[in-house]
Order: C-alpha cells, then sequence, then structure tokens
C-alpha cells in the first residue's frame, strides 16, 4: 500500500471552510477518496433535474466533490448538510419533492 502524504497546515475541511485552501491537498483528498464522493447523491439528483430541464449536464464528480471539500453547500440551488445529503432545491422545489419521493419508494 501506497504511503499517504503528508498534508500541510492547511489540510483538512475546517481549515478549508476558514479560507485556507491547499489545492494540493485537495488533489490529494480527491485522490484518497478513489470516486467515494460526498456528493455521489448531488449529483445523481443533479443529472435527474437536468435531465427534467432538458439541457445537458457535464459537471465532474470531482468539480462537485471540490467545491464541498472548500465548505460550499449550495449547489445550483441546491442546499446539502455537511453528510451531503440533499436539504431543499430552491430552484426546482416541486422536482426536488418528486425526486425524494421516488427515491424512498
Amino acid at each position: 500500500m501506497a504511503k499517504k502524504k503528508k498534508r500541510c497546515k492547511n489540510a483538512g475541511p475546517e481549515a478549508w471552510a476558514a479560507g485556507s485552501i491547499c489545492w494540493d491537498c485537495i488533489r490529494a483528498e480527491l485522490a484518497d477518496r478513489s470516486g467515494r464522493y460526498t456528493t455521489s447523491k448531488l449529483a445523481q439528483y443533479m443529472s435527474a433535474r437536468a435531465n427534467f430541464e432538458n439541457v445537458n449536464w457535464g459537471l465532474s464528480d470531482e468539480w462537485l466533490e471540490t467545491g464541498f471539500l472548500i465548505g460550499i453547500r449550495c449547489f445550483f440551488g441546491v442546499d446539502l448538510d455537511d453528510n451531503g445529503n440533499l436539504l431543499e432545491d430552491y430552484q426546482q422545489p416541486s422536482f426536488f419533492q418528486s425526486y425524494k419521493s421516488a427515491s424512498v419508494n
């Protein structure tokens, strides 16, 4: 197993949320997660919403996760909690309710 690279003092969500962003540490964190992203629910939802809106969804999962790691919790009107759970969609509230209902069933 590869040895983890030691990160600088600006590594971690607390530092990033405080505005101390080390992009090398962000890239290392993304690599460590190996595609297991906190924003995977958001990516699935945004893909479904884009289909509903008849627009293309072309942003990568890494793009969403990078934003999440630096403290963003609202993407395109969709609020997330700190665990990546979808809370509300201010732009498409009726679609959000339908999507959440279908996800539960």
